[in-house]
């Protein structure tokens, strides 16, 4: 039986598959069943679905507001230039905060937040793009936009400059 097949005024009777294969044809309980029986209403059946369904939206799709804010403080060096590849990507980690490097094809260094926007997972370079492992979101790595979901707000960037062969932080 299923929430649509009851009627919206009265409450019905529900317990376990043993237990209903035990009713009788008029939805009362068999003698031989010997489960106790409980109602519920329709209302409180779909009410509980509504909270379960909340709750869950919540915890997994909920997305993160992306800041530009960083921990490591202006002058702090990142990477070398030298370390970030032609073509790719490089994620590092200064003050225990994941930075994602990608070289521009005019050799300029980018700099964004390695944190993924949907659920603040560390991304991981793949190339060109930035992979999230917790749920496969994907970032390009040079423009920090989205390429896929769940994730629906770009990488923020942090701004930087190249001194002496080294990215730092403005």
């Amino acid at each position: 039986m299923t929430l649509t097949d009851l009627p919206r005024s009265s409450p019905t009777t529900a317990s376990t598959a043993s237990h209903s294969a035990a009713t009788s044809a008029d939805g009362g309980c068999s003698d031989s069943c010997g489960q106790a029986e409980f109602t519920v209403s329709r209302r409180v059946a779909i009410g509980a679905g509504v909270a379960a369904g909340a709750a869950l939206m919540v915890a997994c799709g909920s997305e993160a507001s992306t800041t530009t804010a960083t921990s490591a403080g202006s002058g702090t060096t990142l990477a070398q230039v030298a370390d970030v590849p032609a073509d790719g990507s490089l994620v590092v980690t200064v003050n225990s905060t994941p930075y994602a490097l990608a070289k521009k094809p005019d050799g300029t260094v980018v700099v964004h937040t390695a944190v993924c926007t949907h659920q603040r997972c560390t991304v991981a370079a793949d190339g060109a793009k930035l992979t999230c492992p917790c749920h496969k979101s994907a970032f390009d790595a040079i423009t920090g936009a989205v390429i896929n979901g769940p994730a629906a707000s770009p990488l923020a960037e942090i701004a930087v400059e190249e001194k002496s062969g080294a990215v730092v932080v403005k």
